[in-house]
Order: structure tokens, then sequence, then C-alpha cells
């Protein structure tokens, strides 16, 4: 299985002020994002697979993560 390379560190996600308001649909997202991803997807359809396939492949990698933290835990555990 192919691992997820990052490159670079991913910081926290900056907090809007409470003057900037954005309007957002019912997932939070704000309007114009959701716009950006549309048009995004129409002109890149490959693109939305590798997202997909992208998003698969975390949901593996934090499976695995957990249940390495679990083997962790229980080997200090019995030491």
């Amino acid at each position: 299985m192919n691992k997820l390379k990052l490159r670079g560190s991913i910081g926290p996600v900056p907090e809007t002020k409470d003057h900037e308001h954005t309007p957002t649909s019912a997932s939070g997202i704000p309007a114009p994002v959701i716009a950006m991803r549309a048009v995004f997807h129409k002109r890149h359809p490959s693109l939305e697979a590798l997202v997909d396939d992208l998003r698969l492949q975390v949901r593996d990698l934090t499976k695995d993560n957990s249940l390495l933290k679990s083997e962790v835990q229980h080997s200090k555990a019995t030491q």
C-alpha cells in the first residue's frame, strides 16, 4: 500500500475574526469554497478521483495509527 507523504508541516487553520463573516453551507464550508471546488472538479475530473483516493489513504493510515497506539500502550502496560 502506498503511504501518504506530506511535503511540509501542516499548521492549525487560522480562525476568522468576528467582523469577517463568511456565508457557509450546512456543512460549514464557505460558499465561495464550494463554488470553487465545483468549477475545479468540472475542469479536472481525474483530480476528484485522486482526492477520493487520498481520503481513503488518510482513513486507512488513521486506522493503522490507532492500532499501533493501542499496541504500544498494551506493550507498555505488560512491561
